[in-house]
C-alpha cells in the first residue's frame, strides 16, 4: 500500500514539476519578447522576417564595429519607413496622427502596421 502511494506522490511531484517547467519557459519566452521589443528599433513596424533576418545579422556580426553598422543601418530604414507612413497617414482624410498611441513603438498586436502600396502620382 505505501509503495502504490508513494508511486502516485512521485507521478504528482513529476507532473507538477513539468507543468511549473512549462510555466517558466513560457515566462522566459515573455521576457526575452519584452526584451527583443525595447532592443530593436521600431520592432512593432517589422514583419517577423526582417526581426530575425535583423537579429541574425546581428549575430553573424564579428565585431562591434560592424554590429554598430548593422544597427545604424537599421535605424535609417526604419526612420524612412516611419516617415513614410506617417506621410501617407497625414495624406489620407481623418486618419491624422492625433489620438492614438502617441508614438513610436505603440502599435499593438506584434505585427508591423500595413499601409496601401502607393501608386505613382508624380508628386514628390
Amino acid at each position: 500500500m505505501k509503495h502504490s502511494t508513494l508511486a502516485k506522490a512521485t507521478l504528482l511531484v513529476v507532473a507538477l514539476t513539468g507543468l511549473g517547467s512549462a510555466m517558466a519557459q513560457d515566462q522566459l519566452r515573455s521576457q526575452d519578447m519584452v526584451q527583443l521589443r525595447e532592443q530593436i528599433y521600431s520592432y512593432d513596424y517589422m514583419t517577423q522576417r526582417e526581426r530575425d533576418t535583423y537579429m541574425e545579422r546581428m549575430r553573424l556580426a564579428q565585431t562591434d564595429q560592424e554590429r554598430e553598422r548593422i544597427r545604424l543601418q537599421h535605424r535609417e530604414q526604419m526612420g524612412l519607413r516611419l516617415r513614410a507612413m506617417q506621410q501617407n497617414q497625414n495624406a489620407m482624410p481623418g486618419t491624422g496622427m492625433q489620438g492614438g498611441s502617441g508614438g513610436m513603438g505603440g502599435h499593438q498586436g506584434g505585427q508591423p502596421m500595413l499601409l496601401p502600396k502607393r501608386q505613382g502620382s508624380g508628386r514628390n
